[in-house]
């Protein structure tokens, strides 16, 4: 699936430079992009698709959502395959509604998401925003960190799960982070 996607993102990025040479970027640079534009409409198309089968419709899209949000401005853990990242995504999508959390869990795993971000947010920004550079740090944490504590008053299991599932990719990876090392 991976060199399917390449090859299709490469494809029209020469096409886009053959019709517009001087106004475009470089091929390697819009392939990157359509790369990132093809696996996110991959995520959500399969992910609302099979929630539609499934019956978690709402749920699924609203993980997409919460996800998309916080990781924004939290960063987090990169594959180094974009194939990882949407199967990965995809799954977390579509699961994580299926999830039933105990009323006594609720607080406590927002807490913990707290801890998380305050620790580690953000993390790999350079990946994940054009919005926002490393060098923000404070602000990035604070907004990630405002963004998990709307969930006291949100009061929705989905977002709690799912902020939760996007505070543990922060957590730096023995052996750097980017990659599953």
């Amino acid at each position: 699936m991976g060199n399917m996607i390449e090859t299709l993102a490469e494809r029209i990025a020469i096409q886009l430079k053959s019709i517009n040479p001087h106004e475009t970027k470089s091929v390697p640079t819009m392939k990157f992009g359509l790369i990132l534009i093809i696996n996110m409409l991959l995520i959500i198309t399969i992910s609302l698709t099979i929630s539609l089968m499934i019956g978690t419709f709402q749920g699924t899209l609203l993980t997409l959502a919460g996800f998309l949000v916080l990781r924004q401005f939290s960063g987090g853990f990169h594959y180094s395959s974009s194939v990882y990242c949407t199967m990965t995504s995809i799954v977390g999508a579509v699961f994580i509604p299926l999830i039933t959390l105990p009323n006594d869990f609720v607080t406590p795993i927002i807490i913990i998401t707290l801890v998380l971000v305050a620790l580690f947010a953000p993390q790999d920004m350079e990946m994940q925003s054009r919005l926002f550079k490393q060098n923000q740090t404070l602000l990035l944490k604070i907004i990630s960190i405002t963004i998990v504590s709307s969930l006291f008053f949100i009061e929705s299991e989905t977002l709690v799960k799912t902020f939760f599932v996007q505070a543990l990719t922060l957590i730096p990876l023995k052996g750097g982070g980017k990659d599953e090392k």
